[in-house]
């Protein structure tokens, strides 16, 4: 797992959020939700979605979006 990967994963931990609860409340499946933590851009639909994802992520574990 590489920087932003680990970040974001670290960061939801922090905060007592488990990857399910993640993907409920920001409509992101737990694959994609996973695979932006594993750093797994492949896995993500589109670069549309390699940019929006993180950010959308970033903003609900309560992270600044940049």
């Amino acid at each position: 797992m590489g920087t932003l990967g680990r970040y974001l994963h670290d960061a939801r931990v922090a905060r007592g959020i488990d990857l399910r609860d993640a993907a409920q409340q920001t409509r992101i499946s737990v694959q994609y939700l996973r695979a932006l933590e594993e750093e797994n851009f492949k896995k993500l639909p589109g670069d549309v979605f390699v940019r929006g994802f993180p950010k959308n992520y970033a903003r609900f574990i309560r992270l600044e979006e940049a």
